[in-house]
């Protein structure tokens, strides 16, 4: 269950079933949340005392204070953007992506790694060749695909020689 965000009522669940005093085995062999999970959720609800019976269970906004889920992770953005001119006008001249990187080294300083230059002229070279749709034409094994002088097209039946 790594990697895994869970809902606050998955939280107010877990607390519920640990206030009647199921231990994290019972609880985690229900699917509700793992015992590794469980035993962090255990640990801060004894701190907060939100196991006693007396107290009421937490709201969701007291939860999301100490189990709320990993920040987000910002998109990143290339080391080769401020670059991006210099290596568009490379791929123009059909200069091979290893020296791309070794020139920007040179020219710029670049310390970004081999990878991010290739992906980004592989990202350049798909939005410059743009092909049409081409379906190759497939004909069943006994028909013959002919064309007569006139330009148009019949087919003939390999066993039987009947033009259609």
């Amino acid at each position: 269950m790594s990697n895994r965000r869970f809902e606050m009522y998955e939280y107010h669940q877990a607390l519920v079933r640990m206030r009647l005093g199921e231990s994290d085995r019972q609880i985690a062999k229900t699917g509700l949340m793992g015992r590794r999970k469980l035993a962090l959720v255990r640990e801060t609800a004894e701190s907060q005392g939100w196991l006693e019976q007396a107290a009421s269970l937490p709201s969701d906004a007291a939860l999301a204070l100490y189990f709320s889920g990993r920040a987000t992770k910002q998109p990143s953005t290339s080391s080769i953007i401020p670059f991006q001119d210099d290596v568009r006008n490379w791929v123009k001249q059909s200069i091979a992506g290893c020296t791309i990187h070794q020139a920007l080294i040179r020219k710029h300083g670049f310390t970004g790694a081999y990878s991010s230059a290739r992906r980004f002229i592989a990202k350049i070279k798909r939005k410059r060749s743009i092909r049409p749709f081409l379906r190759r034409l497939s004909f069943l094994s006994w028909f013959i695909p002919q064309e007569d002088d006139h330009g148009s097209s019949r087919g003939m039946f390999r066993e039987s020689g009947v033009l259609v």
